[in-house]
């Protein structure tokens, strides 16, 4: 589904349901605000998740780590706070963007295990710490 660059709004949380076929979810450059959901974990179809230049507060659930079929996320340029999850780390990741949010706390070391990862952008947040020594093993990381 692609709706990007349209002047649609409302609360994120709300407007999309859980949809078990969706594959490609583009909702850039909308007017969306609110968190987004937990339940969109079970959006098992899912290979890319597109939400960038919203308003989009809350956190990353977790439950997006039972995204199993997930490539990309893109959710950049948003207001999401919080601890990036560790679970983001159990995925077949090929792109992961969270630049320009208000996220805090360390890059999880799970990320290490995102061996398919081609670019990761975690830039214009508050992240503190080191970066896990085990990002190396992400050869084709950019």
């Amino acid at each position: 589904m692609r709706l990007d660059g349209n002047e649609l709004t409302g609360d994120v949380s709300k407007v999309f349901g859980i949809y078990p076929n969706l594959k490609f979810l583009n909702l850039t450059d909308t007017n969306f605000f609110g968190e987004l959901s937990y339940r969109w974990g079970q959006c098992q179809n899912l290979t890319n998740l597109w939400m960038a230049r919203n308003n989009i507060t809350g956190r990353i659930p977790p439950e997006f780590g039972n995204l199993t079929r997930l490539q990309v996320i893109n959710l950049s340029s948003n207001q999401i706070g919080g601890n990036i999850p560790k679970e983001l780390g159990k995925l077949n990741l090929l792109m992961l963007d969270l630049k320009d949010n208000q996220l805090f706390g360390g890059i999880p070391r799970e990320f290490g295990s995102l061996a398919h990862l081609l670019y990761l952008d975690l830039s214009i947040n508050r992240l503190s710490g080191s970066i896990p020594k085990n990002l190396e093993i992400c050869l084709q990381l950019y």
